[in-house]
């Protein structure tokens, strides 16, 4: 809710979303679809969970998704950030 809060109050576009796949109220999924209602061309990087299964990993970057499992180091943070922006 804070999140789709923040960005409709946001006047200029929004080139990332970075979230956990899973979340309270709804799927980082879902929230990045949300925003691509009124951004739609909002990048998502999803993180996932250490111990997630490895084919919630591939079913994501099947669909187009990038994803980041945690833990993860503040380099490989910059570089998959960089990857999505430039994708």
């Amino acid at each position: 809710d804070q999140a789709l809060s923040l960005a409709s109050q946001q006047a200029g576009p929004i080139h990332l979303l970075i979230a956990d796949r899973l979340l309270p109220k709804m799927s980082g999924q879902q929230l990045a679809g949300s925003l691509a209602t009124t951004h739609p061309d909002l990048k998502a990087l999803f993180l996932l969970d250490a111990a997630e299964e490895a084919s919630s990993e591939s079913q994501l970057e099947l669909s187009g998704r990038a994803c980041l499992r945690l833990p993860f180091t503040p380099t490989m943070l910059l570089t998959k950030v960089r990857e999505v922006l430039d994708s």
